[in-house]
C-alpha cells in the first residue's frame, strides 16, 4: 500500500496493529523507533526510500494479538461487499 501511494519515505516495524511505536509505557523503546524514523529523513537517498527497522515485538508471534477484535469501518465494508458478491455469484 505504501509503495502504491508513493510515500516518499517509510519505516516499517513488525509490530501489532495500532502499536507502531511499541508497548504502552515503553518510553525507551518508543524513543529508539522515533529516532530511527527521524534518522531515515536524513539518510534517505531520495524518494521511495523504505526501511524495515530491526525491532521485534516482545511476545512470541503465535501469542501476539496482531489485529484488533473489531474491524475498522472500511474493513467491515469490504467484508460486506465480498459477502454480497459471493451471494450474487451463487444465484
Amino acid at each position: 500500500m505504501t509503495e502504491k501511494v508513493a510515500v516518499s519515505r517509510a519505516a516499517f516495524v513488525q509490530y501489532p496493529f495500532g502499536r507502531q511505536l511499541g508497548e504502552v509505557g515503553d518510553r525507551e523503546g518508543q524513543r529508539k523507533i522515533t529516532d530511527a524514523m527521524a534518522d531515515l529523513i536524513e539518510s534517505a537517498e531520495g524518494p521511495n526510500t523504505y526501511v524495515h527497522l530491526p525491532y521485534e515485538w516482545p511476545e512470541p508471534p503465535d501469542k501476539a494479538k496482531w489485529r484488533p477484535d473489531i474491524l475498522a469501518p472500511m474493513g467491515l465494508k469490504r467484508m460486506r461487499e465480498a459477502e454480497e458478491t459471493r451471494k450474487a455469484a451463487a444465484k
